[in-house]
């Protein structure tokens, strides 16, 4: 039996870049043998900013932002043994280009392991061009600056904060990269039980 713990992995990567399919495969891949949650940040972050403020997230002025955001962080650090995956991003990018980073300061010292899902600029257009259901940018320069601000400030904070940083690639086969992904996992919870 292995003793108390808790594994949190942050997965971030470009939208359209297919985490969540990956991590549907991940999900099913590792059930049964390491006590793997997905936690959709985004979704957990904009239900609490409806219910705490009645406001949709964009009508939030910052501070508000920011209560909201420690209450996740504070959520996150009552949960019991488990590894958790944030499925999440590391930057927003403006309509002009701005790269913002978007992980809480709050939430470095809990995370242990850095992941970018990745995939070839060629490769996000196409997906992005099939999804119409999200609005998403179809701008191939800002498509590029939002993938390569993904791997910049994941590395940068995991640099700061001394805690493992991987690239998966995720460019025709989902299955591989969550297999990748599970390797990732496993050997950081199999690290973390040491």
């Amino acid at each position: 039996m292995r003793p108390y713990q808790r594994l949190l992995v942050h997965i971030g990567g470009a939208r359209g870049v297919g985490k969540g399919t990956v991590l549907e495969y991940l999900s099913h891949n590792i059930a049964g043998i390491v006590p793997l949650t997905v936690v959709p940040v985004s979704a957990l972050i904009l239900q609490h900013g409806k219910e705490m403020f009645d406001r949709d997230w964009v009508e939030l002025v910052d501070g508000e932002k920011e209560n909201v955001r420690r209450l996740f962080v504070n959520e996150l650090r009552q949960l019991p043994e488990w590894i958790g995956v944030l499925d999440s991003h590391y930057v927003d990018i403006t309509p002009d280009g701005k790269i913002l980073p978007i992980v809480p300061v709050e939430l470095y010292p809990l995370i242990h392991c850095h992941v970018v899902i990745h995939c070839r600029t060629s490769m996000l257009l196409s997906r992005r061009e099939q999804d119409t259901f999200k609005k998403r940018t179809l701008d191939r320069r800002l498509i590029e600056r939002e993938r390569r601000g993904e791997l910049v400030i994941a590395r940068r904070i995991a640099r700061e904060t001394r805690t493992p940083f991987h690239i998966v690639h995720n460019n025709e086969c989902p299955g591989c990269a969550a297999k990748r992904l599970g390797d990732i996992i496993t050997a950081q919870w199999d690290i973390s039980s040491s």
